[in-house]
């Protein structure tokens, strides 16, 4: 009985862990997804674009606005762009 117990509660420790991970993947975007936002909206996708869709990390939202609006894409579409990444 207490191996029993023991599988099971490996088993939904696991699936605890692993499912989320599965079920997140398909749904992130990534910075292909924050360019092709930027040209939908008419932009050039430049060098500096592809830099500020292509930042990660902690700080990485902020630089991609601040990339984006440094290069002359309107703020409301720098902040779409950026969520997008």
């Amino acid at each position: 009985m207490k191996m029993k117990r023991a599988l099971v509660a490996t088993g939904l420790t696991v699936a605890a862990t692993v499912l989320p991970l599965v079920a997140a993947a398909p749904a992130q975007a990534n910075a292909r997804d924050c360019r092709q936002y930027v040209y939908d909206q008419g932009y050039v996708v430049g060098e500096d674009v592809i830099s500020g869709c292509g930042q990660t990390g902690i700080y990485g939202y902020q630089r991609c606005v601040s990339i984006l609006w440094n290069t002359g894409v309107r703020q409301e579409h720098a902040l779409v762009a950026c969520n997008k990444r």
